[in-house]
């Protein structure tokens, strides 16, 4: 909600226009299926389209463009070969069935399934008092998992400029690019994790900012 609030913010500093909406994503992985309102996403208004601008949902993932507000079954190249796309749909165990919502889906290639993301209502606006209980909940709840891992992603930019993999990192740094995927450090303390955000991220963790991680249940011991 932080990237997506402060990417907000720039977008209408230069002059657009746009409202926040807010999505409920799908954890089929985890057996959750769609949960609860706990991602917000921008929706800005150019002339007669609405597009979906998201910078917020990690780097495998997120729409790497602007994703135009309409049912479109053919989609377009993510971080390749990976695709994403958006379709106008009643989500899987919705008590209403006549009800539609945009539903974000990705693929990791192209004879692979299409996976639903996340789901949201394009004219229902979420206001700042909205954000708040949502961003409580997912900053202190122990069934999320900002509360439970340490997580940071970053695009590969390639020769052309177009984004050509990502760097992530959780449990380890892993650095993807195209279907080639390469572990560039593993670390079995907090203090080789730090050592990691600083070579691989350019982060420094200030003595506060890593005394906030112990007695977390993301603490590696």
């Amino acid at each position: 909600m932080e990237l997506n609030a402060t990417f907000g913010t720039l977008l209408r500093s230069i002059g657009y226009s746009l409202y926040n909406a807010g999505a409920r994503v799908n954890g089929s992985q985890d057996g959750q299926a769609f949960g609860g309102f706990d991602h917000m996403l921008n929706i800005v208004t150019i002339g007669q389209d609405r597009y979906l601008v998201d910078v917020g949902f990690g780097s495998n993932y997120v729409p790497t463009v602007p994703v135009r507000l309409i049912n479109d079954t053919n989609g377009f190249t993510n971080v390749a070969p990976a695709s994403a796309r958006l379709v106008f749909k009643a989500i899987e165990g919705a008590a209403n069935p006549y009800h539609k919502l945009w539903v974000y889906q990705h693929r990791i290639g192209p004879d692979a399934t299409w996976k639903d993301m996340y789901c949201f209502h394009a004219d229902l606006e979420f206001r700042a008092p909205d954000f708040e209980m949502m961003n409580y909940w997912t900053s202190t709840s122990k069934k999320t998992i900002f509360t439970q891992r340490v997580i940071c992603n970053k695009m590969i930019a390639g020769e052309d400029g177009e984004i050509a993999g990502t760097l992530g990192l959780m449990r380890e740094v892993k650095r993807r690019v195209g279907k080639d995927t390469t572990v560039l450090a593993e670390f079995e303390s907090e203090e080789e994790r730090v050592k990691a955000l600083e070579e691989h991220f350019e982060i420094v963790l200030s003595a506060v900012e890593r005394a906030a991680i112990t007695k977390t249940g993301d603490e590696i011991h």
